[in-house]
């Protein structure tokens, strides 16, 4: 039932205009800053792989807070949600399939950023940036999909508590309180993005960066539960 229901929210998802129009949009973003790359002073290399990460990663934020926060509550208002409840299906099941999904879609959109940032960067060379190959653009890019699976948790957690306007709010906030406040203190409570290292000259992101990121994923997935199941023990 899991892979079923990621499988529906990958369709329900991928026929939407917005992953396409995203990494689209980001893909001439990428093509136009190679305009730029004289101004770099002998570091264009790096900072064409650094536009590739950060062009990834946005596209996976921006189909997590704009079709991920509206996942949830859409089930909620129509009542596809109770209907599922009737059938053999768990919220664990529920949530874990609508996670695959989304995060599915995010890639998506970040494989079409990384396909255009590879054209852009190995099939229109220059003196700058001849040696960089296909893999290594993937690679970099590759960088962004741990960070971009806890939004998307995140985008589930929101989406069960928040209403569809104010979700990919609070989806911002989460991000920036957790990227200003650092890994101590209140920042402590929230994923700290700077540790996944989305830079080209940073080492990769090691197995603890890559548990970080699933912890933080499934914090995010058992407050939606809580947020659920608080919500279906309400009266009425």
């Amino acid at each position: 039932m899991t892979l079923a229901l990621a499988t529906l929210t990958f369709r329900e998802c991928s026929r939407r205009s917005l992953p396409y129009v995203v990494g689209l949009t980001l893909i001439f973003i990428v093509l136009a800053s190679r305009l730029f790359l004289a101004f770099t002073f002998g570091h264009e290399r790096e900072e064409s792989l650094n536009l590739a990460i950060s062009g990834v990663f946005l596209a996976g934020f921006l189909v997590a807070a704009f079709q991920g926060t509206a996942l949830i509550r859409r089930d909620l208002e129509r009542g596809t949600l109770a209907l599922l409840m009737t059938k053999p299906i768990g919220l664990v099941q529920y949530l874990s399939g609508r996670l695959a999904g989304l995060f599915g879609v995010s890639c998506l959109s970040g494989a079409i950023v990384a396909l255009g940032a590879a054209f852009s960067l190995v099939l229109i060379e220059d003196r700058r940036t001849a040696d960089l190959g296909w893999l290594e653009v993937f690679a970099a890019s590759a960088r962004a999909l741990p960070p971009v699976l806890v939004l998307c948790s995140a985008a589930l957690a929101v989406s069960a508590l928040a209403s569809r306007a104010l979700a990919p709010v609070a989806l911002l906030a989460i991000f920036l309180a957790g990227s200003l406040a650092g890994p101590t203190g209140a920042g402590s409570l929230l994923p700290d993005f700077a540790l996944f290292s989305l830079d080209a000259n940073a080492s990769a992101p090691g197995s603890l960066a890559l548990l970080y990121a699933l912890v933080f994923s499934s914090l995010f997935l058992v407050l939606a539960y809580i947020f659920l199941a608080l919500r279906a023990l309400r009266p009425g």
